[in-house]
């Protein structure tokens, strides 16, 4: 099973001499040494200038549109059945005789619930339910064509919908080092090795803080979508914050049917070789490092560049 890939990138058309250049890498590989790099998803995955992320975006948004419908719908059909119930304890349909008094007010909610649901035997296999919205996915797939959108299921759209993702993971990753948070691992995150492993919830203060023991952790960010384990706390507050400034709700990631993960939100270089090449046509600075699978050797040059 994958790990890692090494990295061999080449620097050329220095804008300082090559001597100077090899001794500013020199001094910021010395200081990442005391730090982490940002693992972001790079251009790669996000598109140029963030135009894959952007058309993903263009799709959610036309969802939550959906969603927001939806429960509104949901919303004023259940104050209509609240109010054709008459459930103030007078028109219920409730035996107090044959009901103990300290029961009576949970068999009439119970008995309201049911009116208001109905029976859960009569939904649709094909039908699910998110956040407490009822949803058929044979109409919402009509309704995504009907709107333009064509088939979610295709290549094409998840390919949108995961850059989507990833740009989401980026500003929620860009979040904690605006707010001075990138090194800590907070009570409430979900804390995993940079490796990859099962994230772990940190519940304590003292929590994983032997890095001889448990090896070099690091708080998660979510891929937003299906399957994701959740955080608690501050680290849930950033994200939540996240999302609603840009407009969107967990339930557009869910009702999709994307995937989502926990994905490391530091990264460590462990060892890199810097020198200057003896190849005279092509002279430059050679960058040589080992990153886990899945991060992007772009997130670190950056950092000398």
């Amino acid at each position: 099973q994958l790990k890692g890939n090494i990295f061999k990138i080449l620097i050329t058309n220095l804008n300082v001499s090559i001597e100077e250049g090899l001794k500013r890498a020199h001094k910021t590989l010395s200081d990442l040494k005391t730090k982490a790099i940002p693992n972001y998803y790079g251009i790669q995955r996000v598109g140029k200038r963030g135009q894959s992320s952007i058309e993903g975006f263009r799709l959610l948004w036309k969802v939550q549109k959906y969603v927001t419908q939806q429960t509104e719908n949901a919303r004023l059909r259940k104050n209509k059945n609240v109010a054709s119930s008459g459930f103030d304890g007078k028109l219920c349909n409730v035996d107090k005789s044959q009901t103990p008094p300290d029961k009576v007010e949970e068999v009439q909610e119970a008995e309201l619930n049911e009116t208001i649901q109905g029976d859960s035997r009569k939904r649709s296999r094909d039908d699910f339910d998110h956040e407490g919205l009822n949803v058929s996915k044979k109409k919402f797939r009509k309704w995504c064509k009907s709107c333009g959108m064509g088939s979610i299921e295709s290549f094409g759209q998840k390919l949108k919908l995961n850059a989507f993702q990833s740009g989401v993971f980026n500003r929620m990753l860009a979040e904690r080092i605006n707010s001075n948070l990138f090194m800590e691992d907070l009570v409430g995150d979900l804390v995993m090795s940079q490796y990859g492993g099962k994230p772990k919830i940190k519940d304590t203060a003292e929590y994983f803080t032997d890095k001889t023991k448990y090896g070099s952790l690091t708080f998660t960010c979510p891929m937003i979508g299906k399957r994701v384990s959740s955080t608690t706390g501050k680290p849930k507050e950033i994200e939540d914050a996240c999302l609603k400034e840009i407009g969107l709700s967990r339930t557009c990631f869910n009702l999709l049917g994307l995937d989502g993960s926990n994905r490391p939100g530091r990264l460590l270089v462990d060892s890199m070789g810097i020198e200057i090449t003896k190849d005279i046509k092509e002279r430059g600075i050679l960058f040589s490092f080992t990153l886990p699978k899945g991060s992007y050797a772009t997130s670190v040059i950056r950092e000398f560049m």
